[in-house]
């Protein structure tokens, strides 16, 4: 799941590495927190009575209240809430804080050389993910594949769709959308 809209989708700037200098707190929107109430409310939907066994997050604030919102609509005690390090967004290394406007790539998110800026290669992303993804599906095969709800950021989510289901087409989230990976399918 993307974390639902917030205060630096509104400004268009580029937020994801607290430890920079230009930094800002991006925290959802009023708009944000209703459309994470909603997906929680399809996700409800979906599971038929089943119950959340884990809700992982990455550490930006942003995710962090998404991740809230969605576990208030799932009855599951938002103190419970799993924060991974991995998850977090791509780093935008000296693009931080900056209007995404003002760069002409084809793509902002998936930028072909931010080394050139301190940003995170693609690849890297990626290889986190992966490796959460893996380590969870570890975990979960004990406990015979539970329903894991998982709130990180755009390009992450993107990526690690791409990469287990084989195909991004159509994958890249809106604000408080989902995707569904049945590890049965996609171990």
């Amino acid at each position: 799941m993307r974390h639902g809209e917030s205060d630096h989708n509104v400004s268009a700037v580029y937020n994801s590495d607290p430890d920079h200098s230009a930094y800002k707190v991006s925290n959802l929107t009023e708009k944000g927190k209703k459309q994470a109430r909603e997906s929680a409310q399809a996700i409800r939907k979906m599971l038929q009575g089943k119950t959340v066994a884990a809700i992982y997050a990455s550490p930006l604030p942003r995710t962090q209240q998404t991740a809230r919102e969605v576990s208030v609509v799932l009855g599951f005690p938002a103190s419970s809430v799993i924060t991974d390090n991995r998850l977090t967004e791509t780093r935008m290394g000296g693009r931080e804080g900056q209007p995404a406007h003002r760069y002409v790539e084809k793509d902002e998110w998936f930028p072909d050389k931010p080394v050139g800026y301190g940003g995170e290669l693609t690849a890297h992303v990626r290889r986190r993910m992966l490796d959460f993804y893996h380590e969870l599906m570890m975990k979960s095969q004990a406990d015979n594949n539970p329903c894991i709800i998982v709130v990180t950021h755009g390009a992450p989510a993107y990526l690690l769709i791409e990469s287990v289901v084989g195909s991004g087409d159509g994958a890249r989230l809106d604000p408080a959308g989902f995707f569904i990976i049945n590890a049965s399918q996609h171990p």
